[in-house]
């Protein structure tokens, strides 16, 4: 999928992270990289499922990880990455979100 020149997007399934290598590769040079994933999860302590619950822990802690851990080597000395997918953004906690 092309967004503009020179930016590229690639859909990828962050619960899948074995999967995130192949199909990042022929990327080249990252200059910014913008992760984007939301995963809705309204499990409850009294509904509790199991394979949501280790999902979602996949998407936020294991998939973000390994994309960054796989493009890190293509990234540019200036290079800088924006990662979305929790509700900080609408109610940050101390030390959540960095002013600049």
């Amino acid at each position: 999928m092309e967004i503009g020149d020179k930016v590229e997007a690639r859909a990828l399934d962050l619960a899948q992270p074995e999967e995130i290598s192949a199909k990042l590769e022929g990327v080249g040079r990252v200059d910014r990289l913008v992760l984007v994933a939301i995963e809705r999860d309204y499990n409850s302590v009294r509904d509790y499922d199991m394979a949501k619950a280790t999902r979602l822990a996949t998407v936020k802690l294991v998939g973000y990880a390994q994309v960054i851990h796989t493009r890190l080597p293509d990234m540019s000395e200036n290079a800088s990455m924006v990662a979305f997918g929790g509700l900080a953004k609408e109610r940050p906690y101390p030390g959540s979100i960095k002013q600049t």
